[in-house]
């Protein structure tokens, strides 16, 4: 066999390998972007449409479409036509042993419901997620649409990809025919005579007096004496006095109990924060900083000082305080800035909210998964070898992430975003 037909032949096969291997590889990788990301996953309503009746009740089925996905958790906003229709109720199916929320709120047309499943039970394919029950009060068509959602799912850091949801639509009607009313006779009014007017004579004008004018008196001008130059004093930089109670840590308590008692010796008694001023509630960051607070072990809070900028001006501010795990706050009312002031600015005790495990500033089931992740009591934990991770879901930081931890956050839930 000629050398060259020889080294053409298994260049060939190499080429060959080559392909089939690359083509593996991509394959490979498709299906572990797959896997992460989650198959999608669908809302639907049942019925799709109806009709109701005026001031009378009727309901709506909502379900997901889980395919594949084993189902950790849901948190869904409906929202519905508040000329046509109140809520009643949303009753849960009852496939979520741990329901977060159940709100509903008439004045925005809002339904919210968030649960989760900490069970072995597996929830996939089609799950029913509860029933909605309105009442209608006005006439005319309307829907119930999918406004927002979140879904979990075993394995999976992230939210679940979302498939289009169609709107359930109704239509309310008076469900009688009104009988015709008739009209009553139209009355001739009777004529009233007009009275004639009698003129009144014109009262005679008075004659004015003149008044006399007042003599100026000239003011004798006193001499400026002029005062010696004093020293500028140096620019002393605006110093504020924090007083902190973080959920979970000493006196902190939570949502529902404000002040009750938690961890009062956490791991780590030092906290960093940011401390933000703005001029209204909306508006821009007018000055930034960073600071550290220290638990006070007796007091049951955190205490520190921040330093302002000497270029800030002069007036009143809001601020805004943040730090890891937990909400960023409004503090309450305005504190004053005055430069070369050496008086300390005493900012209101502000109580943070806990349960921002991922750091994106609201509370939702992403937060309880990093939770479940590393939940552990007599197993090792799912997925939590990162110390960072492990860190971000012990909320009572007491070193250990079990029911408490949990607890903290189901508590927490209707805070859902901070501010």
């Amino acid at each position: 066999m000629n050398r060259n037909r020889l080294v053409l032949i298994v260049v060939g096969i190499i080429l060959v390998l080559a392909i089939g291997l690359i083509a593996f590889q991509i394959r490979k990788q498709q299906e572990t972007r797959s896997r992460a990301a989650g198959e999608a996953v669908t809302f639907s309503f049942a019925p799709s449409s109806q009709s109701a009746v005026v001031n009378n009740n009727f309901t709506i089925n909502v379900s997901l479409s889980a395919q594949t996905n084993n189902i950790t958790g849901v948190d869904i906003r409906l929202s519905y036509n508040t000329t046509l229709v109140d809520g009643v109720s949303f009753q849960p199916a009852g496939n979520f042993n741990t329901e977060l929320i159940n709100t509903i709120t008439d004045s925005t047309g809002t339904i919210r419901f968030a649960a989760v499943n900490t069970s072995t039970t597996q929830i996939t394919g089609t799950v029913p997620i509860g029933t909605l029950t309105v009442k209608g009060t006005g006439i005319g068509s309307g829907d119930l649409s999918l406004q927002s959602a979140q879904v979990t799912a075993e394995g999976i850091a992230t939210a679940l990809p979302l498939g289009v949801t169609a709107p359930s639509t109704y239509t309310i009607t008076t469900g009688t025919t009104p009988t015709p009313t008739a009209n009553p006779p139209t009355l001739t009014p009777t004529r009233t005579p007009t009275p004639t007017l009698t003129p009144v004579p014109p009262s005679a004008t008075p004659t004015r007096t003149p008044t006399p004018l007042p003599t100026a008196t000239p003011t004798v001008v006193p001499t400026s004496t002029p005062l010696p130059p004093t020293s500028t004093p140096l620019p002393q930089a605006p110093q504020v006095v924090l007083d902190i109670l973080l959920n979970a840590i000493g006196n902190g308590g939570d949502i529902q109990t404000p002040g009750a008692a938690g961890n009062f010796s956490p791991i780590n008694p030092q906290r960093n924060i940011t401390f933000e001023l703005y001029e209204t509630p909306t508006g821009p960051v007018i000055e930034s900083a960073s600071s550290t607070i220290i638990f006070n072990q007796a007091q049951g809070k955190f205490t520190g000082t921040i330093s302002l900028s000497t270029s800030l001006a002069n007036g009143s501010y809001l601020v805004r305080i943040k730090t890891p795990r937990y909400l960023r706050r409004l503090a309450p009312g305005f504190i004053t800035v005055t430069q070369n002031n050496p008086t300390p600015i005493v900012l209101s005790q502000t109580t943070l909210v806990v349960g921002d495990s991922n750091g994106d500033n609201s509370l939702d089931i992403l937060d309880y998964n990093i939770l479940v992740d590393c939940f552990s009591i007599d197993a090792p934990p799912k997925a939590c070898t990162d110390p960072t991770k492990k860190l971000s879901a012990d909320l009572n930081d007491d070193g250990n992430v079990n029911g408490v931890d949990i607890n903290y956050l189901v508590r927490n839930a209707t805070a859902r975003t901070g501010e």
